[in-house]
């Protein structure tokens, strides 16, 4: 089996488990379990959809964002990172308050998630979407940079 079938599969089976766990999720009273099935669903849904990319990756994929496509992106992760930072001190700041263990271990995923989406989106900005940016002006200048005659007969 290649990778590319494998992450397919992959995909296909975190999608059935995050299915499974919504459907749960619906027939179950208690906010609670309800929250933290919803939560691991939505986390399944994302894992199949990476899954995806990797077999997309796979084949040798990779569009280039453009410039302005990274201006929409950016400023939104940009607005995103500091929300992350903000949640990360308050989360931290109330775990020490809190003495009901449930709560706490319920804090403490919120807080593990809120550092994990923050590091993730901070590379993101750094080392995918900057690294991609692909401009107008970088095609010209790479179709012209070398060029000898500079788009004219004889330079």
């Amino acid at each position: 089996m290649s990778y590319k079938e494998l992450w397919l599969k992959y995909s296909k089976l975190e999608e059935k488990y995050a299915e499974n766990l919504e459907r749960l999720s619906n027939e179950i009273e208690n906010l609670v379990v309800k929250a933290i099935l919803n939560a691991v669903a939505k986390d399944s849904y994302k894992h199949s959809l990476i899954f995806k990319s990797l077999s997309v990756m796979e084949e040798g994929y990779k569009k280039l964002i453009e410039e302005s496509e990274f201006g929409k992106i950016g400023g939104e992760i940009d607005d995103h990172i500091k929300t992350e930072e903000d949640m990360i001190k308050r989360v931290e700041s109330l775990i020490p308050e809190i003495k009901d263990r449930a709560m706490k271990f319920l804090l403490e995923a919120i807080l593990k998630d809120e550092v994990l989406h923050h590091s993730l989106l901070i590379r993101i900005k750094e080392m995918i979407i900057k690294r991609e940016v692909f401009s107008e002006s970088t095609l010209w200048d790479m179709v012209w940079k070398d060029a000898v005659f500079r788009g004219t007969p004889g330079g």
